[in-house]
């Protein structure tokens, strides 16, 4: 299986978001099949379905997926990606870090970078993601980025929060 090259490598202070490699599946695959980490997402993925999906991420079949390491150690921290959502207007952001970092601001490094790459080199009208309603650590994330709480909404999984952020042009 081929390493991802597709995705252009961004840096925050502490982290570097890179493309996947081989080396990174047993990490994504423990982030994936965490139910605390994927507790406010649709739960944690089985084996089988965290493998498929980092193929899927190695594979260069999703260019805007990127693995979250340690810029000093290459230490996998988790995953971020930019993508599509029925909800959001403009670009998705989306981050997920491994439990055991938690806590370090992280997440709000990543997220941050993400919105600076979807405006700079996406050409992103507006940025924007959902959040679980009960994700305080995720919507603090989001609000200290400067994303903004746009309408509340509620499907099978319970009440989540669509926010955004407009390009200042």
């Amino acid at each position: 299986m081929r390493m991802s090259t597709d995705a252009p490598t961004l840096q925050t202070p502490r982290t570097s978001l890179r493309a996947y490699r081989e080396s990174d599946r047993q990490p994504f695959v423990e982030l994936n099949t965490d139910a605390e980490v994927r507790r406010h997402m649709d739960g944690p993925l089985t084996q089988l379905e965290a493998d498929a999906l980092f193929d899927r991420f190695v594979s260069g079949a999703a260019p805007d997926a990127w693995a979250v390491v340690d810029k000093d150690t290459g230490t996998y921290l988790g995953h971020a990606f930019l993508g599509s959502e029925p909800d959001v207007s403009g670009i998705a952001i989306g981050f997920l870090i491994l439990r055991r970092h938690w806590g370090r601001g992280l997440a709000t490094e990543v997220a941050s970078a993400l919105v600076s790459f979807a405006f700079a080199q996406r050409d992103a009208g507006a940025v924007g993601a959902t959040v679980d309603a009960y994700n305080p650590a995720s919507i603090r994330v989001l609000e200290k980025i400067g994303l903004g709480r746009a309408a509340e909404r509620e499907d099978e999984n319970g009440r989540y929060y669509i926010y955004g952020l407009e390009r200042q042009r």
